[in-house]
């Protein structure tokens, strides 16, 4: 019978392959270039620098225990490209070993993924960027696995796209991240395409289980139905939608039921330092139908401390 980690692990897998990754396994080696072709720099607090060195390694190319997986699956992924593969997504689950000065390494559970598709023109298709594509393959699977209030932040990672990246926290704990590499590494590694996006990412597994929900917990069906309010904010372009959503989150009015991110805008009529993000509230009573009498003035006090909070004009109005 399978242990709670056991199952987890395999949830993992089946929730990352639905979303069309295949497994590798790869050996625990790599070598220092591995990490130069992605900047990461060596100083003290890098722990992907604190590598054990194999006294007697059978290839030069192998001669350290891996800090961490993306190389491995990078070298997979140029492998299969260099073959004409174009649909590229791949996943590992194994461990790091991170030297720490004692006298055994410290060993890390890890989930790391690549994926890769090429931009071949379509006629009639809205195409989802790959960054999103692989974004909501990371919600679905925390969503089936339960991991409930992580956050996204803008990425510190050299080798991720500014603007296409995101570091993954929960708990007050940076527990992976996620985005597409930077033109400069695409340059390093000698990718062919045109224009190629390659996105990755790698999540902490010892960190993430142990903040999974055991239990499933069952609430009845709303009896009464819902009313939504939608409001647009022009706000400062450097502030993430994320902390705006946080804010709505928190303000204290038992009717709110939920708050979500609709629409982004950027461009005529907004300041070039401005952005406009459309808010969705939905509001529910649990044991009454709402009347617009006693929700107006839980709208407008949430608006107002939404303003105060952010400065935001509502579009429209301004």
């Amino acid at each position: 019978m399978l242990n709670m980690k056991e199952r987890t692990l395999r949830s993992i897998r089946e929730s990352i392959r639905h979303s069309g990754f295949h497994e590798v396994v790869n050996f625990s080696f790599m070598n220092s270039a591995d990490l130069d072709i992605l900047s990461i720099a060596e100083h003290a607090d890098e722990q992907r620098r604190r590598h054990v060195v194999l006294k007697n390694p059978l290839r030069q190319e192998e001669c350290m225990m891996r800090t961490t997986l993306l190389p491995a699956l990078i070298r997979n992924f140029l492998y299969n490209q260099s073959r004409g593969i174009r649909d590229i997504r791949m996943f590992e689950i194994s461990r790091v070993f991170i030297d720490w000065g004692r006298q055994l390494p410290a060993e890390g559970l890890r989930l790391a993924g690549v994926y890769f598709q090429d931009a071949t023109p379509v006629i009639w298709k809205e195409v989802t960027p790959p960054f999103y594509m692989v974004k909501g393959a990371l919600e679905a699977l925390f969503a089936e696995v339960r991991l409930r209030g992580y956050s996204l932040v803008s990425s510190q990672e050299v080798f991720l796209h500014a603007g296409k990246s995101a570091d993954i926290i929960a708990d007050n704990v940076r527990i992976g991240y996620v985005g597409e590499l930077t033109p400069q590494v695409i340059e390093k590694l000698d990718i062919k395409g045109h224009k190629p996006q390659v996105v990755v990412f790698e999540l902490d597994l010892d960190h993430i289980i142990p903040l999974l929900e055991q239990k499933i917990v069952y609430r009845q069906i709303p009896r009464y139905p819902s009313i939504e309010r939608d409001v647009a904010l022009i706000i400062d372009d450097a502030m993430p939608a994320a902390d705006v959503l946080r804010l709505f989150s928190s303000y204290q009015a038992e009717l709110i039921e939920q708050v979500e991110l609709f629409d982004y805008y950027k461009g005529k009529n907004i300041p070039q330092e401005k952005k406009s993000l459309g808010i969705r509230v939905t509001y529910r009573g649990t044991d009454r139908t709402l009347t617009e009498a006693e929700l107006e003035p839980v709208h407008l006090g949430l608006i107002d401390f939404i303003v105060g909070k952010t400065g935001a004009k509502i579009r429209g109005t301004e």
